[in-house]
């Protein structure tokens, strides 16, 4: 029927103190074993103050929304627990139980500082770049760039940078 038209499925909301790459895949994967469940994802990547969590516990309980987070810096994740607890928003930390328990088994604590995966392995990503680069060009259709298996041969030694 026409006028029939069902509920708006609640967001799902993702912090982050990066950019929410890691909450963003794991949610992702969770929702690709429900098919056709068009589910809003909201990443909120960046957040470094108690303020900004404010605002994000307040859209989602305004919504209705669940929060996946995967702040590695404790007050801002302490924050944001007692913060979904006293508004009644569903909050799932993605990452303090593993850090409590790797803290507990090697006896130190985590460094607490957003983004180091990405800065840790930067020459990775730079590598996986340069690579798509030359591929781009190694199809023998653009004389201007590079082109062949030196190309190639060449990103994977880091020596060719994407533009």
């Amino acid at each position: 029927m026409k006028g029939d038209s069902q509920p708006a499925i609640p967001p799902i909301y993702i912090v982050s103190g990066s950019v929410g790459a890691s909450g963003e895949q794991l949610v992702l994967t969770v929702l690709a074993q429900f098919q056709d469940a068009h589910v809003p994802v909201i990443t909120v990547g960046n957040v470094r103050q108690v303020e900004q969590i404010e605002d994000i516990v307040t859209r989602a309980a305004k919504t209705g929304g669940t929060i996946a987070h995967t702040l590695v810096k404790e007050h801002l994740r302490n924050a944001l627990v007692q913060l979904a607890q006293t508004r009644g928003v569903f909050a799932i930390d993605l990452m303090g139980p593993l850090l409590g328990r790797l803290a507990e088994i090697l006896g130190k604590q985590p460094l607490g500082q957003p983004g180091l995966y990405w800065q840790l392995n930067l020459a990775y990503f730079e590598r996986v770049a340069a690579i798509d680069f030359a591929l781009a060009y190694d199809d023998g259709r653009n004389t201007q760039g590079w082109s062949g298996p030196i190309s190639c041969w060449s990103a994977c030694r880091g020596w060719v940078k994407p533009r």
